[in-house]
């Protein structure tokens, strides 16, 4: 059994996004059912939704990130990146994920995402900010980070079934 129900579950995974997407699946199953499924698969949110036809899924999704800038190019620590991504899907995504990830020169990398719910043809913007403030987790310490954008069918760096990346683009920027 698992205790705490949908909300613990889900909260453990380590990107919101995919908390999100877990928690409305788990609240539609049920837990029981929920924990049935979580032992046949691990726990890919967006596949076990698809799985379980809650979600739509797509062999044909196509995208093309066209502009990935970090603004400013380079900023000492405590200085804030905007991190602008622009991506043009031609052949409609039914459910995926757009992810950022900073890669530090000294450290584990980060990230964050969104679910990407029937995005039809059309160009789309994403927007982020990053204060390079040090705190525990992350020094910020002098060097460069590389910043790696994708759009995919499906999560992002999963192997499931109907799952694709669809455009990767990298960027860069100094502290």
């Amino acid at each position: 059994g698992i205790s705490g129900g949908c909300e613990v579950v889900c909260g453990m995974l380590p990107r919101k996004v995919l908390g999100t997407v877990c928690g409305i699946v788990c609240e539609f199953l049920g837990i029981e059912e929920f924990s049935k499924l979580l032992n046949e698969v691990d726990p890919d949110p967006i596949y076990i939704c698809e799985k379980v036809d809650f979600c739509p899924h797509s062999t044909t999704a196509a995208a093309n990130i066209t502009s990935l800038t970090v603004s400013p190019a380079k900023g000492p620590q405590g200085s804030t990146f905007d991190i602008n991504m622009v991506y043009t899907v031609t052949n409609a995504i039914a459910t995926g994920e757009f992810v950022v990830g900073v890669n530090p020169p000294d450290a584990p990398g980060f990230g964050d995402g969104q679910t990407i719910m029937t995005q039809g043809p059309g160009t789309y913007g994403v927007k982020m900010s990053l204060k390079a403030q040090p705190n525990e987790q992350e020094p910020f310490n002098p060097g460069q980070y590389q910043v790696v954008a994708a759009v995919c069918e499906g999560t992002c760096g999963s192997k499931h079934e109907w799952t694709k990346l669809l455009s990767e683009r990298q960027g860069a920027f100094e502290i």
